[in-house]
């Protein structure tokens, strides 16, 4: 299952966006960061491997490079609340790159591609200006306080032996605003995917934060806002902090 979750992260990340993330033979150290590959006829591939994804492996064959497997290091995963119909479960995969790859939108999948800090993506959020789903926005959250490349790197590489707890938030209706709350809330219960409903909460989301002691939720209306926690993140991962809060040492 690992394996096919990581060959899924890479074919979409070349399907998407036109990088390819493979070594050849003589490349096979299993490093930490990943070696992007340039190929003439991209375009052509990429919507062979869009229109197929078994194209992807052929590809492969034909430059006689193998996926960077290696090169992923598992991030976090998410899934959809349990009342939503038709839901998501993702894994989220972090990759290196020394230099910046050149990227190739597949127009019915990528509308805009933007190289940006996680701070100037939360700030056009914040303004209105782009919209994240929460989980895109809990992760730019963790990653404000970083302070350098080689800091995330050396990070990511050893967090990633710790595991992953799945994020599947309980939905809460409080007075004007929905609270989604996220394991290790005093609220959370411990088989989320059983939870059939909006669960109720007759106050405001103040009032809500009042009745817990350990905080791991985040508010929201049209936006995301409001993201606390104060409890050590799991898997000795790293703490979501706000657009205005000081930087994490990392």
């Amino acid at each position: 299952m690992e394996i096919t979750l990581r060959l899924t992260a890479l074919r979409e990340c070349f399907e998407e966006v036109g990088v390819l993330l493979c070594r050849s033979k003589n490349e096979l150290d299993f490093g930490a960061v990943a070696l992007p590959k340039e190929l003439p006829d991209r375009e052509a591939w990429q919507q062979r491997v869009h229109n197929k994804p078994s194209e992807f492996l052929k590809l492969c064959r034909e430059l006689n490079v193998v996926p960077d497997l290696w090169a992923l290091h598992e991030w976090s995963a998410w899934a959809s609340p349990s009342i939503v119909r038709k839901g998501y479960a993702t894994v989220f995969f972090m990759a290196f790159v020394d230099t910046r790859p050149s990227l190739l939108n597949e127009p019915s999948e990528v509308k805009e591609t933007l190289w940006l800090t996680p701070l100037e993506f939360l700030k056009l959020n914040q303004l209105g200006e782009l919209w994240f789903l929460p989980p895109q926005f809990y992760e730019l959250s963790r990653l404000v306080g970083v302070g350098t490349y080689k800091s995330l790197l050396d990070f990511a590489t050893k967090r990633s032996s710790l595991g992953t707890t799945m994020f599947m938030p309980l939905l809460y209706a409080c007075e004007g605003s929905m609270v989604s709350v996220l394991p290790g809330d005093d609220y959370y219960l411990p088989e989320p995917q059983y939870v059939e409903g909006i669960i109720s909460f007759p106050g405001t989301a103040d009032e809500f934060r009042t009745r817990s002691k350990h905080l791991h939720r985040f508010t929201f209306a049209a936006l995301v806002e409001n993201l606390e926690i104060n409890i050590p993140p799991p898997n000795g991962h790293l703490r979501p902090l706000s657009v205005s809060s000081e930087r994490q040492k990392l």
